[in-house]
């Protein structure tokens, strides 16, 4: 039966058009934005902007994975901001700050960005270990 027939045809086309199509990013400013809250991470203020951090990693990776022509840049932006996400939420959550850097990871190692994937490694490592031991957590004997 066709979803026409059901009144599906005009919604499904919307959101199937909607799902392949991303946002231009314009990656200077993308770039000067991380640039700023990085900064302001630094001096503990960058929580009052972490809503936008997550909607430019949102941005960034539909743009990444629908571009043409600047993929790489905006790998590197996104691996950025990801870091970036993970600091801003890792004291209040740390399961979402590891999730966000294990993505990093994946994405870093497999694009050969080794200062990304070495640096995600690091931050993933320390937010497991400031978990102390939080249900989920393996303890194995001798590393504590």
């Amino acid at each position: 039966m066709p979803l026409a027939l059901a009144g599906i045809s005009a919604v499904a086309s919307h959101s199937a058009a909607k799902l392949f199509t991303a946002s231009s990013v314009d990656a200077k400013e993308y770039a000067a934005t991380l640039e700023a809250y990085s900064a302001t991470w630094q001096a503990g203020t960058t929580y009052k902007v972490a809503k936008d951090i997550r909607t430019r990693v949102n941005t960034l990776e539909k743009a990444a994975l629908y571009a043409t022509s600047n993929r790489g840049e905006l790998i590197d932006l996104l691996c950025g901001y990801q870091i970036l996400a993970a600091d801003v939420v890792a004291e209040q959550n740390p399961g979402a700050a590891a999730s966000l850097l294990g993505q990093t990871v994946t994405l870093s190692k497999q694009e050969g960005l080794n200062n990304f994937y070495v640096h995600a490694l690091r931050q993933r490592a320390q937010t497991g270990i400031s978990q102390e031991m939080a249900p989920g957590w393996l303890a194995l004997p001798g590393l504590i």
